[in-house]
């Protein structure tokens, strides 16, 4: 080693520590292969379903969660309709290849169904404020602007026509689409496991109550 204490050594100076070894070359790549062995082996990454794989549900190849349209529609509070429903290869014919997508085609078909319940409600006539425009939550930004755009994302440009119909609606006035925050979406529990609190407070939202005997 080199001599000179650690105190004499004056910063900013360049110093050179020399350290004399008598091992052999062998030696030191048997050293250098211990230290390999007991390393940690590298965590591998969670995988998850394989995209060719066979889905139980649809019996068609692909993972259900990607085709899955899920909405709740309420009236004064209380719940209407909820749907959840596969929509895969094997019922609708539609494959959806992101998350945009997916919620475009679910917000589509959640505004035909509530256009039907509007027409329904005024032709009994006794609900007055169902003439005015029925609203629409949606969490994804892509699939709002979407709705709201006469023109398609060259990303979206392959959506069947017929989930275009929002457009219409949303240009009759019969509906309008807008943001909700991602905590304040009650149709999370129909997609992706919550919090106990979190849960309880969508459960209550939809007006869903415990029943005691």
């Amino acid at each position: 080693m080199l001599k000179s204490a650690e105190i004499e050594i004056k910063k900013e100076h360049q110093v050179l520590m020399v350290n004399k070894t008598t091992r052999n070359r062998a030696s030191l790549r048997e050293i250098q292969e211990g230290w390999q062995e007991s390393a940690t082996p590298p965590v591998k990454p969670k995988t998850g379903p394989k995209p060719d794989a066979e889905c139980y549900y649809c019996k068609e190849k692909g993972h259900w969660k990607r085709n899955c349209s899920k909405y709740l529609a309420d009236l004064k509070s209380g719940l209407v309709k909820k749907k959840k429903e596969v929509s895969g290869q094997a019922q609708a014919g539609t494959v959806a290849k992101s998350s945009t997508e997916s919620e475009y085609i679910a917000a589509s078909e959640a505004s035909s169904e509530a256009v039907w319940m509007k027409r329904f409600i005024i032709d009994l006539g006794v609900v007055p404020s169902a003439l005015d425009p029925l609203v629409i939550y949606c969490d994804n930004m892509g699939a709002i602007v979407n709705a709201q755009e006469p023109r398609s994302h060259k990303r979206l440009k392959h959506i069947k026509l017929r989930y275009h119909s929002i457009r219409e609606y949303i240009e009759d006035g019969e509906v309008k689409i807008c943001k909700v925050h991602i905590d304040l979406n009650v149709a999370d529990p129909l997609t992706k496991a919550l919090p106990r609190a979190k849960h309880d407070q969508h459960q209550n939202a939809m007006g869903v109550r415990y029943l005691t005997m």
